[in-house]
């Protein structure tokens, strides 16, 4: 039972310092995508982006997750049987 544990810890390690170590072999371009709303005729630097991010209200960010609504699919086609 706990080599089984130890294994499964483990594994979840590698995978998190795999994804530290090369994020960009981890993440594709699509996993994220920015949207601000920019007035016509108007440009924001880049740190302006950044300073609206931090300043954005909790409804103005929006994160997914394949795994998790998979993992959300899985648990409500177990609840259904």
């Amino acid at each position: 039972m706990w080599n089984k544990v130890r294994t499964l810890a483990v594994s979840v390690f590698a995978l998190a310092w795999w994804g530290i170590l090369y994020p960009e072999l981890c993440f594709t371009e699509d996993t994220f995508e920015q949207v601000v709303t920019v007035e016509e005729g108007q440009e924001m630097s880049e740190q302006e982006i950044y300073q609206h991010l931090l300043a954005a209200s909790g409804d103005e960010i929006v994160i997914k997750s394949r795994f998790l609504e998979w993992f959300e699919e899985k648990l409500a086609g177990n609840g259904r049987e």
